[in-house]
């Protein structure tokens, strides 16, 4: 009686174990297309920077006046 009890345990066990190892890789899958989302959103923060600094170099070299000079002088 002991042991059928035991082996019973046994099996609920290997079951859960079964259960926690599909949710362990589940857990994983989200990680890995968390780690995904988080690469592409530090790649468009690293364009938007460039962008940024280069408008701020623009305005420093002048370029942006010169162009906007331009397009009023065309006018």
């Amino acid at each position: 009686m002991a042991m059928q009890k035991f082996k019973m345990a046994m099996q609920k066990l290997k079951i859960v174990m079964q259960k926690f190892k599909i949710v362990i890789q589940k857990l994983k899958m989200v990680m890995r297309s968390f780690k995904m989302a988080m690469q592409s959103f530090k790649i468009v923060m690293q364009s938007l920077n460039k962008a940024l600094t280069a408008k701020s170099r623009g305005y420093q070299n002048k370029v942006y006046f010169r162009g906007l000079t331009k397009i009023k002088a065309v006018k």
